[in-house]
């Protein structure tokens, strides 16, 4: 079975964020879908994995794998089924020879959207 096999298991839809600045200045954030999902590897984390990531000061609950850079930041909600997920983190991990493998997004259910 090859990587893309893999990964192309579940069915995400990313969603961007749109500020808004109140009249007290204030900021909301609302999410819009975007027009294409992305295909992945949809993981809810272990408690032991959960623990290795805290031990690191990673807050993740699931991890997405994908084949192919998805372009997914921080700032970006997953969207999974009905479940709403905040992306903590996205990684790339490669070989020994420095070749892509896999394209990792941590992300945590229940999370607000903070300022950077």
């Amino acid at each position: 079975m090859s990587l893309i096999d893999l990964t192309a298991v579940h069915t995400i839809t990313v969603q961007d964020p749109t500020v808004t600045v109140g009249n007290s200045f204030g900021k909301t954030y609302s999410f819009a879908d975007q027009t294409s999902t992305k295909t992945c590897n949809f993981q809810f984390l272990t408690a032991a994995e959960i623990q290795k990531l805290e031990s690191r000061g990673q807050v993740a609950t699931a991890a997405a794998y994908f084949s192919t850079d998805p372009s997914i930041t921080s700032r970006q909600r997953i969207k999974f089924g009905t479940r709403i997920f905040r992306v903590t983190g996205a990684f790339t991990e490669y070989n020994g020879a420095g070749v892509v493998t896999l394209f990792v997004c941590y992300c945590n259910e229940g999370l607000a959207l903070k300022d950077a």
